[in-house]
């Protein structure tokens, strides 16, 4: 479709700009016509005129195709038809992405670092393995399927044109697809991100170098696990999320929520506290040691005697005034009396000093005349109930002289 749709009706929705060629398509911005909502719509430039229901029946599967539902898989909205010039082209209506693919980013730097090649590989491997889990394929996974998302909160990787090999297969005049599956594809999309090309150039018989030695920063877990999904050495990976782990350099043992989740958690379950089962053995080995220190206290009957099974008292009108029990009821304690709640007070007694009274004690003044001076006396403190120290008679006795 060489002609540019922009400003066309497209089901409910008018077409804007041009964003840029997509897989076996062009990307629109676009407007709902009623709402104003802006959205993303990707026009198929294959042609379904031929026959009405084989289209309708592609809309459907498409919609089929369409409908899951993941953190790094684009929404689609809406699928529908749009005729143009007596032509018949599918579309798909998305929500509005602000960004770029990551074919215009590698045309920018050729390039991109190992950290950054790590997380794109494994936002599209999860979406992968959801897909993969419906039993569904995507075959479509290219440079141009990869967006990177801009948002308030940072940037996401989503992987578009889900369904898009169902249009692909539908279209007579389209190339049929390579046939790699999306384990390869995703292999060949991490190589050619690490600085390597995506496959061996036309007509040549030679094999690829290893990555390792086209871009010697790249650690050699990477390169074995490209060339282990390549099929070019080692035992084969049989799963994207085995390559995901080989690159991570965590094996198989790739984390089960978030992205990769298949029940929707975005959080790692909360670990279990080893201090609350400490705490639960301590006290479970204390109930068992009080009651062993019972029973070799009060002997190996103790607990018999404690627990008297024998029948009660006959209660009947004529069993009540046995001698027996009259004596029982005198001597039995009244368990009322004692408060069974209250906890016992186990704090050890308090030792008291024995012997005589400590003396008061005393300061410098009381050893150095000159400094007592300089101190003022303090207020004498009659005890009560005490007799009053007789006073001596005669005149004061003159002051120490230095």
């Amino acid at each position: 479709m060489a002609r540019d749709l922009s400003g066309k009706v497209v089901g409910a929705y008018r077409l804007g700009e041009r964003i840029g060629p997509g897989q076996a398509g062009m990307l629109y911005e676009a407007e709902h016509s009623a709402s104003g909502r802006r959205v993303t719509v990707k026009v198929f430039s294959a042609d379904f005129a031929r026959d009405k229901n084989a289209a309708a029946r592609l809309v459907g599967e498409v919609q089929r195709a369409t409908a899951l539902r993941h953190p790094n898989l684009v929404e689609v909205l809406d699928v529908g038809m749009i005729e143009h010039k007596g032509r018949r082209h599918l579309y798909l209506v998305m929500p509005q992405l602000r960004g770029e693919t990551l074919a215009a980013r590698l045309q920018r730097q050729q390039q991109l670092p190992l950290e950054e090649v790590l997380r794109v590989a494994s936002d599209v491997g999860a979406a992968l393995q959801a897909i993969h889990r419906t039993g569904s394929r995507h075959r479509a996974l290219t440079a141009e399927a990869v967006f990177f998302q801009r948002t308030d909160a940072g940037e996401v990787v989503l992987l578009l044109d889900l369904g898009c090999s169902v249009v692909l297969a539908a279209d007579p005049a389209a190339a049929a697809p390579s046939g790699e599956d999306d384990l390869r594809a995703l292999a060949l999309l991490v190589q050619t991100m690490l600085g390597g090309p995506a496959a061996p150039g036309p007509g040549s018989s030679q094999p690829l170098l290893p990555l390792r030695l086209r871009n010697p920063e790249v650690p050699v877990h990477v390169d074995l696990a490209v060339r282990r999904a390549l099929g070019e050495a080692g035992a084969p990976l049989s799963s994207v999320a085995a390559f995901v782990g080989a690159l991570l350099g965590t094996a198989d043992l790739l984390p089960s929520w978030g992205p990769w989740s298949e029940t929707g958690a975005m959080a790692p379950p909360a670990a279990r506290s080893a201090m609350g089962l400490g705490w639960l053995a301590v006290g479970a080995l204390a109930v068992l040691g009080g009651g062993i220190g019972l029973w070799m206290y009060e002997g190996p009957g103790a607990g018999r005697q404690a627990m008297d099974l024998s029948p009660g008292p006959d209660l009947s009108p004529g069993g009540l005034t046995t001698p027996q029990q009259d004596q029982t009821a005198e001597v039995e304690p009244d368990l009322a009396a004692f408060d069974l709640l209250a906890e016992p007070d186990l704090r050890p007694p308090r030792p008291t000093r024995s012997g005589p009274p400590l003396p008061p004690l005393r300061g410098p003044a009381d050893f150095n005349p000159e400094l007592s001076a300089l101190v003022p006396p303090a207020p004498a403190v009659q005890p009560v109930n005490n007799p009053v120290r007789p006073r001596r008679p005669g005149p004061p006795i003159p002051p120490l002289r230095p």
